[in-house]
């Protein structure tokens, strides 16, 4: 009997525990036909990693997935169609919680979620300052979309084809002007609300449209939000990544000093390409979310090994260290 009533408290226990790191997402969007694919995605760093999808069904989808650990974190919902913007949702998820979606547009971006997660509360903060601006980015990106099988089908004659491409600059140009308007309008919010979470995606994504997009009318306000940064802010991975793109390395050309920096192998240790100082040098720069690099590990792995008389082979990752780490157990 006691045996008994241990290996079933056990079970519960095993149960709750498989549980624990559970949420669910609940979509209801006006006019989604069925057989439209909804898709879930988590996103490491550049790489993004597909979780589940589902196919909508009266108007619906849903997921019931776990998150990567005992905390919330951010997803994306995406969609596999043709009349939906190149883009995504941010939807934030944490254990044993509901999100709940709603929309009555293919404008995905400006869905509505509703959650108790905070991060997700804040998120909702900027998208309804900027819900009209965000819809015309989505609609003019639809727009041009739908040009580029036309411009690729090499059906058009040149004075067409000319034609449609200055027409696809004009809606770039477009969406770049609405673009900075959405800048001006999270800039507002940032410069009057403590730096949180959400904060720092916001100035990570600041920065890299000052960095990427030309004539960005905001960079002396850019500066600013990264100096109200405390140094453990700036020295995060987050904030590393923002210092690059406001402040890029010079790019070294042919005769140049060689570039260096702190260099990590997988047990912690600091190595530095100075290092290896009047040797011949492969680099090799690789990520788990490009398909060559990967193929090309082994290769690497013969090259040092057949070569190391004559070369040394430095393979380095642009992963995040978790992703690197991964990655390396098995490669």
């Amino acid at each position: 009997m006691v045996k008994a009533l241990f290996t079933g408290i056990s079970l519960i226990l095993a149960v709750s525990a498989q549980a624990q790191n559970e949420f669910t997402i609940k979509g209801t969007v006006t006019g989604l036909k069925d057989s439209t694919v909804i898709m879930l995605y988590r996103s490491d760093g550049r790489v993004m990693s597909s979780i589940a999808q589902d196919t909508v069904l009266n108007e619906s989808f849903c997921f019931k997935e776990k998150t990567a650990e005992d905390k919330p974190e951010a997803l994306m919902i995406m969609a596999r169609d043709k009349d939906f913007p190149s883009t995504w949702l941010d939807v934030w998820v944490a254990p044993n919680t509901v999100s709940t979606v709603r929309g009555n547009n293919k404008l995905l971006r400006t869905w509505d979620v509703s959650s108790t997660i905070k991060e997700q509360q804040i998120l909702n903060r900027y998208r309804q300052a900027t819900i009209n601006e965000t819809n015309l980015d989505q609609e003019l990106s639809i727009e041009r979309m739908k040009k580029i099988p036309l411009l690729q089908s090499g059906n058009l004659s040149t004075e067409d084809s000319e034609k449609l491409k200055r027409e696809m600059s004009k809606l770039e140009k477009k969406q770049d002007s609405v673009r900075h308007i959405i800048s001006q309008k999270e800039i507002e919010i940032m410069q009057q609300t403590p730096i949180e979470t959400i904060w720092m995606d916001k100035l990570r994504g600041l920065s890299m449209e000052m960095k990427y997009m030309k004539d960005f009318p905001y960079k002396k306000e850019v500066f600013a939000l990264y100096e109200k940064l405390s140094d453990d802010e700036q020295q995060s991975a987050i904030g590393k990544e923002i210092s690059v793109y406001l402040y890029p390395p010079v790019t070294v050309k042919e005769g140049d000093e060689m570039a260096d920096a702190d260099l990590y192998d997988l047990a912690g240790n600091i190595h530095h390409l100075a290092d290896y100082k009047g040797k011949y040098l492969l680099i090799d720069f690789w990520s788990r979310g490009c398909g060559p690099c990967m193929m090309a590990l082994p290769e690497m792995r013969e090259i040092f090994e057949t070569q190391k008389d004559k070369v040394t082979v430095i393979s380095l990752s642009t992963d995040t260290e978790k992703g690197w780490k991964e990655v390396s157990k098995t490669k």
